[in-house]
């Protein structure tokens, strides 16, 4: 069976669950008034909390078949590829735009490309650096066109950093899950990875004292059921997924669904009752193109 579609489909899957996750933060952090519910450090804490516990099952089937020389990458993968980013971007999208953080999402596989060919020895060719280009042109086009968010200032500079580092972390996660763990199931990878790092989390979860939140705030409910989701989709069920399309392609090529992300959250934001341009189609189309050229041709490792 040909199953050469299969990355694709995955791609496609995963920028749909995860262009959903900027709604789902600002649900958490801000009520329909835009006034403060949830803080970036309960909405980080608790989202690898929930993802440990929803994958934990999965990480006592698992944990036998891993070897000891594993361990030590699977920890980097979930502190590095998870924990930091979950508080990074909640703690950015406090100030800043959804469409600006979007935008510097998209840097990922740039960073992706970086650390492989400096840390990794990964051989890129042109076609793949041409096809990343092309790829954050598109992206800037739909961010461009998506209406979601206010301008960039100076005063976004400092979030703005914060999602560049957190676009740094994943590019070295991405790059260990594919030359480190080869072998390893997926779903070994994202359970064993998030159940270690859910058990400080949920140490600093309940220190920030959840419960007076829930008691005191009647948007609390809405924010914490935002988080849960968040958590079960776009970080337990996706990181799956991700791993997977990992194993199959290459780190450039699965670091791209980055690229597609913003359509889709430009998709999202339509449904919420936000602005969605024709322009976006145009930019998903150049998305698709720098996809293409990025994996049309595997890397050399």
């Amino acid at each position: 069976m040909n199953r050469e579609w299969l990355p694709y489909l995955l791609l496609v899957l995963l920028a749909f669950v995860w262009g959903s996750s900027f709604i789902l933060m600002q649900t958490a952090l801000f009520d329909d008034n835009k006034e403060p519910v949830l803080s970036a450090y309960q909405v980080g804490s608790l989202r690898i909390l929930v993802s440990g516990i929803v994958l934990f099952p999965f990480a006592l089937r698992s944990y036998k078949k891993v070897p000891a020389s594993a361990w030590k990458w699977l920890f980097l993968v979930g502190f590095l590829g998870s924990t930091i980013p979950a508080f990074l971007f909640p703690t950015a999208q406090l100030k800043l735009p959804s469409n600006i953080a979007g935008m510097l999402n998209s840097l990922t596989p740039v960073f992706t490309m970086i650390v492989g060919f400096l840390v990794f020895r990964v051989t890129v060719r042109r076609n793949q650096v041409v096809g990343i280009l092309v790829g954050l042109l598109g992206a800037i086009v739909v961010i461009a066109f998506s209406k979601q968010g206010g301008a960039f200032t100076l005063a976004s500079v400092g979030p703005a950093l914060l999602i560049v580092l957190a676009t740094i972390f994943y590019a070295f996660s991405v790059n260990i899950m594919r030359h480190r763990l080869v072998g390893i199931p997926s779903v070994a990878v994202a359970s064993l990875a998030l159940t270690m790092v859910a058990i400080p989390c949920g140490v600093l979860f309940f220190m920030t004292d959840p419960l007076t939140v829930l008691e005191t705030n009647p948007a609390a409910s809405k924010s914490f059921l935002a988080v849960v989701v968040l958590s079960v989709f776009s970080t337990a069920i996706a990181t799956i997924l991700f791993n997977r399309l990992i194993q199959l392609t290459n780190a450039m090529f699965a670091s791209s669904v980055t690229y597609i992300m913003p359509v889709f959250a430009a998709m999202w934001g339509f449904f919420f009752h936000e602005t969605f341009s024709q322009a976006v189609i145009f930019g998903a189309a150049i998305i698709l193109v720098g996809v293409y050229l990025i994996n049309r041709k595997p890397i050399s490792v």
